[in-house]
């Protein structure tokens, strides 16, 4: 019964380091991703890169014209805290 208990705790603690290893990679890979975390403008273009690039939208002019109602619909999202 206690090996059993010892064998389980061990697993659980390897589990938890292996959930460590990943929530470390995601936080390294955002920070990265978006210039330290801190740089509001540089999230908000990649953002922006990632809206157009889901529209399929490749020409500028068309984009000029739909990026200002994207970018409502963000602010609205972000008003209500989603």
């Amino acid at each position: 019964m206690l090996a059993a208990a010892l064998v389980a705790a061990a697993a659980a603690a390897a589990a938890a380091r292996r959930l460590l290893v990943v929530v470390v990679a995601a936080v390294v890979v955002a920070v990265v991703e978006f210039g330290g975390g801190g740089n509001g403008a540089n999230f908000q273009q990649m953002q922006m890169q990632r809206y157009q690039g889901a529209l399929e939208i490749t020409n500028d002019t068309d984009w000029s014209a739909i990026q200002p109602l994207v970018q409502k619909v963000i602010d609205a999202r972000t008003a209500v805290g989603g």
